[in-house]
């Protein structure tokens, strides 16, 4: 992988605050397993359960398979996959092997694919036979010898195709061995060997600069961002989270997979979303809070106001990706919801929100203030910071803000200064 641009200073400041440390993603897992082993970690729409224990004996499976593959740690795994528990599987079990996940959108055709997985090197690709009137399995196969690095496919759920190199995800969870890679091979260690300071993730962003652009984040990015969020919002192992959003966005990865996992809790998960099959869903597993951009609870709003119904355990909704007017915070208060606005990029997840506390009062006027840890600026063009009132760039520094786009220096550069500040490019005022 490439070289990670970090401020010495600033990595000195975050291990001493604590804020950064040696621990991984995995650790974080492991320790949840130990202390709730029965309780539901993940659910979806299509049927499937993981309890804590489930997750962990199923990705012990997946990475042995991985291990068997030659995937290293530092290897890039690359999956393009619905919002199913697969997806969580999956994304554990690079955990547990010390490879670097690396997500795809669902809209990647053939030339995408190409420059994403050449870029990352990716030995293993996990996609759908079929979803969404798209054939997934066939437009992995047209482009596999122009991946030098990719040695195995594997096809989740549906028909596989009769080709070389390409097993089902059944298979796997069917004849793997979690322990000895298969039943009568070696003994495969469930130890990535990684630390906090490594590569965890690579999220791809589409930029105006240069199409899409891979994002790297660490175990210390995502876990600082996730457990501040987390004990910030004043969630604990009781809540359970829906997720409607694609999991290879930051919103649905971080807050869908991440937020849950550390503090015990449950996700929802919805593959495709309808509304009223959202709320019937939410109803029926007792969600009690969700994120996600603003439409989707505009479309929830309107279907309660309109088709009758409520959400009685929904207390909280995050909401991001456009400005909160001040209207729909309090029609979601007629229905017992907080509706909180969260501002952040891929690069800076999430930064500033509305604390539920003081989402009332505040009534859609702001994106909130930062979390505990992260730095704002507002400049203008010569980044001279501007007073408050004044519209200008918004720049965040803190423990969560990625660490450079994958070899891509030149950007890197241009959005991530020498002192550690993220130029969003996004106008602010304070």
């Amino acid at each position: 992988m490439d070289t990670m641009k970090v401020n010495q200073k600033q990595k000195e400041y975050y291990l001493e605050q604590g804020y950064w440390g040696h621990e991984t993603l995995l650790d974080r897992f492991l320790r949840t397993v130990e202390r709730f082993p029965d309780r539901e970690y993940v659910v979806d729409d299509r049927g499937n359960r993981y309890t804590y224990r489930q997750m962990d004996e199923a990705a012990s499976k997946v990475a042995a398979f991985l291990r068997k593959q030659g995937v290293l740690p530092g290897d890039a795994v690359s999956f393009q996959l619905p919002i199913w528990s697969e997806f969580v599987v999956v994304t554990i079990a690079c955990f547990m092997t010390g490879a670097v996940a690396h997500p795809i959108a669902m809209s990647y055709e053939e030339k995408e694919l190409i420059r994403s997985m050449n870029l990352t090197e990716s030995k293993v690709y996990f996609g759908p036979s079929f979803f969404h009137k798209t054939d997934y399995a066939s437009r992995i196969l047209a482009v596999r010898e122009r991946i030098p690095s990719l040695s195995c496919v594997v096809i989740v759920g549906g028909e596989k195709p009769e080709a070389g190199g390409v097993l089902a995800f059944e298979e796997i969870l069917d004849r793997w061995d979690a322990k000895t890679g298969r039943t009568d091979t070696e003994h495969a260690e469930t130890e990535s060997g990684r630390t906090g300071e490594d590569l965890a993730l690579i999220l791809c962003t589409s930029g105006t600069t240069s199409g899409t652009k891979g994002v790297l984040l660490t175990h210390n990015n995502i876990r600082y961002s996730e457990e501040v969020f987390t004990r910030e919002l004043g969630l604990t192992c009781e809540d359970i989270m829906f997720m409607p959003a694609p999991l290879n966005h930051a919103t649905g990865f971080h807050h869908g997979l991440i937020t849950p996992m550390l503090i015990g809790a449950k996700v929802v998960l919805q593959q495709k979303y309808r509304c009223r099959e959202a709320i019937d869903l939410m109803n029926r597993e007792r969600c009690t809070f969700s994120m996600g951009a603003t439409p989707f609870i505009y479309d929830i709003l309107r279907e309660l106001e309109n088709g009758g119904g409520e959400l009685p355990f929904l207390k909280l909704y995050l909401c991001g990706g456009a400005p909160v007017p001040g209207y729909m915070v309090q029609k979601a208060w007629s229905f017992g919801i907080l509706l909180c606005e969260v501002y952040g990029s891929t690069e800076s997840v999430p930064h500033v929100f509305v604390r539920p506390d003081e989402a009332l009062e505040l009534n859609g006027t702001t994106s909130g203030r930062p979390m505990e840890g992260v730095e704002i600026r507002v400049v203008d063009d010569e980044g001279n910071d501007v007073p408050p009132g004044v519209p200008g760039e918004e720049l965040s520094r803190g423990p969560n803000v990625f660490v450079g786009y994958l070899k891509d220096k030149k950007i890197t550069d241009g959005a991530l200064d020498d002192d550690g500040w993220f130029h969003s490019g996004d106008l602010c005022v304070r």
